[in-house]
């Protein structure tokens, strides 16, 4: 069957590239931005592509360009194939392969980074700011090697290690902690500043807020890292991870509770694809080295 299926003309190496381009950039116009020849390429040579091997790789849903379960599946093996071709060519000239990570931006700006080094990070590292579901699926479709996820992500046809969990608490300065008692009421009044990324973190504090006060956040930002910083300049509250405390001391900063509020934790782990390590040889040492580097504090 392979011999027949590589023999058709509308299979090549050129258009299983641009096929990837595509999916990667998510629509033609923005694979080849003003470039209305190469735009037009890239579509004869899907079409050419979707000929040869009988399947819709994309679909139209009004001016956008959906890849259908096919396309993301042909995706994933296309990049398993260049990567492989790029690992015996690097082999063949003795050059180390970079590895690629990603995980929530607390967790790179708090533990990741400053974790990699040495042994780790002798062969080169990307790391790349994702939610865990956006990282999981990532490492799932074969964009990145490894990824550091919460558990609750869906972790379907991965291989996994667990490494601990990261706990949560609610952070305000001194000062601004004094305005307020263990009082519902007044905490809830405090100005909060909430992250967006990982919304369904903020879910159990938005919750205990809105019982005793309609009033919403009074900053929205993208990462915790935002948050810390907005809570660092003593305006406001926000709820961060408890590895943010090595940059909000306690003679400065308070951790509030609630009245009957639980503690918010994520049991966190290592996710890979056990397929993607059969093209990088060592694969199970980075494995190894990363799941001791990255095990979380108890």
């Amino acid at each position: 069957m392979n011999g027949p299926l590589l023999e058709r003309t509308g299979v090549s190496l050129e258009r299983l590239r641009s096929f990837l381009a595509v999916v990667d950039a998510a629509g033609i116009a923005r694979a080849a931005p003003g470039q209305p020849a190469r735009q037009s390429l890239y579509s004869r040579q899907i079409g050419e592509l979707e000929a040869a091997l009988e399947v819709v790789l994309f679909e139209r849903s009004g001016r956008q360009l959906l890849v259908t379960e096919a396309g993301r599946l042909l995706a994933t093996v296309v990049r398993d194939a260049l990567r492989g071709l790029e690992t015996v060519a690097q082999t063949a000239r003795q050059a180390p392969r970079p590895f690629t990570l990603a995980a929530g931006d607390s967790l790179l700006h708090w533990w990741v980074i400053p974790r990699l080094g040495g042994a780790l990070v002798k062969d080169g590292a990307r790391v790349e700011a994702l939610s865990s579901q956006d990282a999981a699926a990532a490492v799932h479709e074969g964009r990145l090697d490894f990824a550091v996820v919460r558990l609750d992500a869906d972790l379907r046809g991965l291989e996994q290690s667990r490494i601990g969990v990261v706990e949560y608490a609610v952070f305000a300065s001194a000062q601004l902690a004094r305005r307020a008692s263990s009082n519902h009421a007044e905490l809830a009044r405090l100005p909060f500043v909430l992250q967006t990324s990982e919304p369904s973190l903020n879910e159990g504090l938005v919750s205990l807020i809105r019982r005793a006060s309609p009033q919403k956040p009074a900053l929205l930002c993208e990462t915790f890292p935002q948050v810390c910083r907005a809570v660092q300049a003593g305006g406001y509250a926000g709820l961060l991870p408890t590895l943010a405390r090595a940059e909000l001391p306690a003679r400065r900063f308070r951790e509030l509770e609630f009245p009957g509020q639980s503690k918010l934790r994520a049991a966190m782990a290592l996710v890979w694809r056990k397929k993607a390590l059969t093209t990088r040889p060592e694969g199970e040492r980075l494995v190894s080295l990363l799941a001791s580097q990255l095990t979380l504090p108890a």
